[in-house]
């Protein structure tokens, strides 16, 4: 097989693989298996989420490409357990980052990624949506969130990610105080399951899907890649794929960017597509 025939499809979860139920229904999960078994495909997912998440979610998939995790600041490899590639925030821009909250009033968590274990520290809950962010993670994932006094205690963990939703009034003005802080890059997108609430998250200048996307078409030598989404976080995305393929129930930006609307999220969309033009 020559690179120019290596062709990897690379899916969004919430919103684009996942159902409105937030899962993996059956039929997406043998749709795919059989192309990537039968058509010799490759597969994986970019996703804002973590991997603990994430490989319980796609449990029932054959992944047979590193994933793109938290928004592009990992690369993990789920047969292997590891970290192929972190990007790190430099510990001056994430107290320059945290000043920037403090005064707004904000608190999210805060990720940390060492010796390919991933930790999550925080110093309040935000709002009842946190908490329930957090309880469902802990519960379901198993995930370990650590409560800081003082959330600067963790300034001397190698950050990777910060992470806070609450209403778009309340986050608008300190997302774009963000921006000026020349280390980080910002995603400042609604979420997809509760109507209202939009995601304030943080990480590395040099961490993108977009970035993470031309790591993987160079390190394993993928000719062409496609990618779904329907998010304002897919875009840059979009940028790095051949083709790009926004969902029936994308954001009307989303549409926009994309090279094809396909169907939606809740109908299996993104399975029935590859099943049909792999």
């Amino acid at each position: 097989m020559t690179a120019m025939e290596k062709t990897l499809y690379i899916s969004d979860l919430d919103g684009t693989l996942l159902n409105n139920s937030g899962m993996i229904s059956e039929r997406t999960a043998a749709l795919l298996n059989e192309a990537v078994r039968e058509k010799n495909i490759f597969f994986t997912i970019a996703t804002a989420r973590t991997a603990a998440t994430a490989v319980q979610l796609l449990s029932a998939i054959n992944i047979n490409a590193p994933m793109i995790l938290m928004n592009g600041v990992c690369i993990f490899d789920a047969a292997k357990g590891s970290y192929v590639k972190v990007n790190t925030i430099a510990k001056s821009d994430c107290e320059k980052a945290m000043d920037v909250l403090a005064r707004h009033g904000l608190h999210g968590f805060w990720y940390s990624v060492a010796d390919d274990r991933l930790s999550t520290y925080y110093e309040r809950v935000q709002n009842d949506y946190a908490r329930r962010f957090m309880d469902e993670r802990v519960s379901g994932f198993r995930k370990v969130f650590t409560r800081l006094e003082n959330i600067r205690d963790c300034l001397e963990k190698p950050l990777v990610y910060f992470s806070l939703m609450d209403k778009k009034e309340r986050l608008e003005s300190a997302a774009e105080e963000l921006k000026s802080i020349e280390g980080i890059r910002i995603e400042f997108y609604r979420d997809t399951y509760i109507e209202g609430y939009w995601y304030l998250e943080i990480c590395s200048a040099g961490a993108s899907k977009a970035n993470a996307v031309c790591f993987l078409r160079e390190e394993y030598g993928f000719g062409r890649v496609i990618g779904f989404g329907d998010n304002y976080n897919d875009m840059p995305m979009f940028g790095a794929c051949d083709l790009s393929c926004a969902m029936a129930n994308a954001v009307p930006d989303v549409k926009k960017a994309a090279d094809a609307v396909i169907g939606d999220n809740d109908a299996d969309g993104v399975a029935e597509w590859i099943s049909l033009n792999a």
